[in-house]
């Protein structure tokens, strides 16, 4: 099922990368997707194949409703060492097609986002791919990881059984709504 959803289409230089989130439990602890996508992120700016960061993620906690996941991805990269003026951060909207919307409309000018690596988790990549065509990105699209396609403990497979169907619907949704096309 989930070999269909995902679409990496490989890691090349760029001047920025979009990290979209995933979500966040509280102030202090992300969910492993989220996790895993900033992994990825840290480890390239490492090995300097990104010079800038943007966080992408609105979503407000029903606990603490002033705290976005875009602000605790943000404080996670400065604690592992992205320099704080390499980090951009956008709150706005908690929807990866809304996300994508306000990223274009801010920072479309500042950086060219047909060269920005977008990464987010594997078997969100193909919605992720058809939102950037629709709305005429050509940046590309980068998975997390792989690990998270076999998950080991079976609590673990549950929850990516719940997501993979999860994004079937997504796609479904957009499509029934012609945001996007196949």
């Amino acid at each position: 099922m989930t070999k269909p959803l995902i679409r990496d289409e490989g890691v090349r230089d760029a001047e920025v990368a979009v990290i979209l989130s995933g979500f966040w439990v509280d102030r202090e602890i992300m969910d492993y997707r989220t996790l895993l996508r900033l992994q990825r992120g840290i480890e390239l700016y490492r090995q300097g194949r990104i010079k800038k960061i943007i966080c992408l993620g609105g979503l407000r906690l029903p606990a603490d409703p002033a705290f976005t996941i875009a602000e605790g991805m943000k404080r996670v990269l400065i604690r592992y060492g992205v320099a704080e003026e390499d980090i951009f951060q956008l709150s706005e909207t908690s929807r990866t097609y809304d996300d994508l919307i306000s990223l274009k409309e801010r920072y479309g000018l500042r950086f060219d986002l047909n060269k920005a690596l977008f990464i987010t988790s594997s078997y969100h990549t193909t919605r992720v791919r058809l939102f950037l065509d629709q709305l005429g990105i050509a940046g590309t699209v980068v998975s997390a990881y792989p690990v998270e396609i076999k998950p080991v403990l079976w609590s673990l497979q549950l929850d990516q059984f719940r997501e993979i169907v999860r994004e079937y619907l997504a796609i479904a949704y957009y499509l029934l709504n012609g945001v996007i096309k196949l």
